[in-house]
């Protein structure tokens, strides 16, 4: 009896073997390389674009406070060139509510307009005067302030003519001030009464 055996219809069981521990391999390495991206690559990923956006958001603020400080060193240099325009500013609108310096402001005033200085009252809707804060004396533009208004009731007596001529000197002073209301009513010696209710401003 013959046996003719080919040799392709024999297969050794060592190489099913091998077959299939090869094909389990290259399916553990997918699965290994897969959790690897899933759990290590992208989470780093993710982590490196978040500090590329921080980085980002923080130049932007950088040079948009350069150039806020080159404004404000424009400013600065544009305020020390211009020191009669200050000087004018601060009389305009002082950083104080010192009554005392507007009492004697609207004294002269009506006086050299040839008026008879009746009464004046006074009162600021702020703070007491910083008189003993050092610190605010020391630095008078760093602190942030606020607009006030000092509110004063003018009593003077004299001539229509006279009155028009406080007013005009009341406008072309240094110090911002504005006619709220005013009473006319007749005095003595043929002279006039006026009450004027006035308001001007500070910042504090």
């Amino acid at each position: 009896m013959d046996l003719h055996l080919s040799k392709n219809e024999f297969t050794s069981p060592v190489k099913n073997q091998t077959t299939q521990h090869t094909a389990f391999e290259v399916i553990l390495l997918i699965i290994i390389v897969g959790l690897f991206y899933w759990f290590i690559v992208l989470p780093k990923k993710s982590s490196v674009n978040d500090l590329g956006s921080q980085y980002k958001t923080l130049q932007d603020q950088q040079a948009l406070l350069l150039g806020n400080k080159e404004k404000l060193a424009k400013a600065i240099a544009d305020m020390k060139s211009h020191p009669q325009m200050v000087k004018e500013m601060d009389e305009a609108l002082p950083l104080d509510n010192r009554v005392t310096k507007l009492y004697i402001a609207l004294e002269s005033l009506t006086q050299d307009s040839g008026m008879t200085v009746g009464n004046i009252n006074i009162s600021f809707n702020g703070t007491e005067p910083m008189a003993g804060n050092k610190e605010l004396l020391a630095n008078p533009y760093g602190a942030k302030r606020t607009l006030h208004t000092l509110t004063t009731s003018l009593h003077v007596s004299g001539s229509f003519d006279q009155f028009q001529a406080l007013l005009q000197k009341i406008e072309s002073s240094g110090r911002l001030i504005n006619m709220t209301s005013l009473n006319i009513t007749a005095g003595k010696d043929d002279a006039l009464d006026f009450s004027v209710n006035l308001e001007a401003y500070y910042y504090e």
